[in-house]
């Protein structure tokens, strides 16, 4: 079992065979190294871990992090952690001693993806209990795991944390709750209560997620009258709200 936080335990995933040598680097210094030698500063290692590196690469990249001792660098084991699947990912997790929150989010996208949305929740009702505050993308990585969910609990508990944390006034954020609400879950009543608490309605994705839900639900008056008011705010309908 490999274990997300001290209260989560996640399964142990299958790791293809190219991966046992990743699983070898994390529990020991390996002897090689890259060729680059300004990769000796945490800087240039976390400046290599940035977009898609390829499996060689990546593994002599890793194994000169733990070489120059980086792996409690919390932007190296963020960027290390969005280059792995999950099994590798949470290892390089779980070897960071006082990671902050860009970590945490990082994990949480990773699982999200992979679709373990159980342990996602998890992992946050456990990020409440440290001192450590979500931000932005903590949310809006939870609400993607909502939108691919298919329980509403996790959704209003998500929701009740954004509204105590102040986070409606986020226009990425309210976005993703209004669309969670009105085309993950065809919930139009709590859709348009987050819309209608919205308290700057400038941003048009909020208006394209209601619309989009109206129509989804076959809410063809409302889907109107949301236009024209659009409209009326001056508001430019984008390619989405039109389709």
């Amino acid at each position: 079992m490999l274990s997300l936080s001290h209260h989560v335990v996640v399964p142990t995933l299958k790791i293809k065979p190219r991966s046992s040598c990743v699983v070898a680097i994390l529990h020991s210094r390996p002897s090689f190294s890259i060729e680059d030698s300004s990769a000796t500063s945490f800087t240039s290692l976390a400046a290599l871990l940035q977009g898609h590196i390829p499996r060689s690469h990546l593994l002599q990249i890793h194994a000169r992090i733990f070489q120059v001792g980086a792996h409690q660098d919390n932007l190296i084991a963020t960027r290390l952690i969005g280059q792995y699947p999950s099994p590798i990912a949470l290892r390089v997790f779980h070897h960071l001693q006082n990671p902050n929150i860009f970590p945490f989010n990082a994990i949480i996208r990773v699982l999200a993806q992979e679709g373990h949305f159980f342990h996602v929740f998890s992992l946050f009702n456990d990020l409440k209990q440290i001192p450590l505050s979500p931000n932005d993308l903590t949310f809006s990585f939870l609400l993607k795991a909502c939108f691919r969910s298919t329980d509403a609990r996790c959704v209003e508990q998500i929701h009740a944390h954004i509204q105590k944390m102040g986070f409606l006034s986020d226009p990425i954020v309210s976005n993703g709750l209004v669309a969670v609400y009105a085309k993950g879950f065809n919930n139009l009543v709590s859709a348009r209560r987050v819309f209608d608490e919205i308290p700057d309605k400038s941003a048009v994705n909020c208006w394209t997620s209601l619309i989009a839900g109206c129509a989804q639900s076959g809410q063809s008056e409302e889907v109107l009258q949301l236009f024209h008011v659009m409209i009326r705010q001056n508001l430019h309908p984008q390619n989405d709200t039109m389709n």
